[in-house]
């Protein structure tokens, strides 16, 4: 249930930094759209998740951590070339980022490619 009033929080913040007149840091809407994929992922509202991750990376494309989840919420959904693609671009970055080296692993196994 927490999770819930989470998420209808989110959904009033992201309503009152879109009507600001001032103008609100796009990294801070970036960082209020990953909190609100979390929150759907948690729910297991994973189409949801990847909309929120995906505005996330359209409001800061360097969030790697938004990323990073919507390759996870791929995975989860059987979206394995997707995830894949998402972590390829991810290590071009951070080619030592043992997360993500795993995690490209996983999704190796889960097509069933073992050898890489």
């Amino acid at each position: 249930m927490t999770r819930f009033w989470f998420l209808l929080a989110a959904l009033a913040l992201l309503a009152l930094l879109a009507s600001c007149a001032t103008g609100v840091a796009e990294i801070d809407v970036a960082e209020v759209y990953f909190k609100l994929g979390n929150a759907y992922f948690d729910l297991k509202e994973f189409e949801n998740a990847v909309n929120a991750y995906t505005q996330a990376l359209k409001y800061d494309e360097t969030l790697v951590k938004a990323g990073y989840n919507l390759a996870h919420v791929y995975l989860e959904t059987g979206r394995i070339t997707d995830a894949r693609n998402i972590l390829l671009g991810l290590l071009e970055d951070e080619p030592d980022n043992s997360i993500l080296l795993s995690t490209l692993g996983w999704a190796h196994y889960l097509e069933g490619n073992i050898e890489e």
